[in-house]
């Protein structure tokens, strides 16, 4: 039997116009950035689009052509305005069809949160119907903190893990596709070191840390400024243990020191 693949490169979808407008910020792109980064996933874009099925497809499609994992955050709930499980159906070409296990489970959540006769009530049945469509061939997750799941729509080499927008759900969520799919993430750590500049500008530096980049590409070398400041030097590296990350910064910030200690 076929192993499946891992999970290299990962891209974050948000979808909302509250958050293109400004109105919030994306905390949710920047949660799933850190815990897969940590993971040993590389997070290769992230996209922001409106609340329109056309806008979800686009940037589903541009971020697949990028990695095979891709995470939708937002757009699961009851309103009209909820389109990501449409969009994704569309794009992915799997229709969607009503899942009487999510039936079950989200009248079992309502009576227990709004009680039996909340069942009566067609405006709430109508939601449950619309958050229990999924597209065909995916995997849902239960959700411990509100009503919509999480789902995982496996496609090629990855799919579409598609989480809620409230902040608290789709970490929960994230945690249970982490759970899961433990096998698909990579056995590597990602960690960073970050050192003040033995230069006393970005501009001096520069050279320097694009011999580096050519000399180490598999490592990730930026400079970062603040006023007043001396320019501060983050390296980051994905290994299989951070004993064996570390001992590559530390390789790396040596020959950075070389080149500059050369006459």
């Amino acid at each position: 039997m076929r192993r499946a693949m891992v999970f290299e490169r990962a891209g974050i979808l948000t979808v909302g116009r509250e958050v293109l407008i400004g109105r919030i910020t994306d905390t949710n792109a920047t949660y799933l950035s850190y815990e897969l980064t940590r993971r040993g996933v590389a997070v290769v874009r992230r996209v922001t689009v409106d609340d329109h099925p056309r806008e979800i497809q686009e940037g589903l499609r541009f971020l697949m052509e990028r990695a095979p994992l891709v995470v939708t955050c937002g757009g699961l709930g009851p309103t009209d305005d909820d389109l990501t499980l449409e969009a994704v159906s569309r794009a992915l070409r799997r229709p969607l069809r009503e899942d009487p296990e999510i039936l079950a489970h989200l009248q079992k959540r309502l009576v227990d949160l709004r009680g039996e006769e909340a069942l009566k009530d067609p405006a709430y049945g109508k939601a449950i119907r619309k958050m229990s469509r999924l597209p065909e061939g995916a995997v849902w997750f239960p959700n411990p903190v509100g009503a919509a799941p999480g789902v995982f729509l496996p496609h090629g080499e990855g799919g579409v893990l598609q989480l809620p927008g409230v902040p608290e759900e789709m970490k929960a969520l994230f945690g249970k596709f982490v759970e899961r799919f433990a096998e698909r993430f990579p056995r590597k750590v990602s960690v960073e070191a970050v050192f003040e500049s033995p230069l006393p500008y970005e501009a001096l530096l520069a050279p320097h840390l694009e011999a580096l980049r050519r000399a180490f590409p598999d490592v990730y070398v930026k400079s970062h400024v603040r006023p007043g400041e001396r320019p501060r030097i983050a390296i980051q590296v994905f290994a299989e243990s951070e004993e064996t990350a570390r001992a590559r910064i530390q390789e790396v910030w040596n020959a950075l020191r070389s080149r500059l200690d050369a006459p």
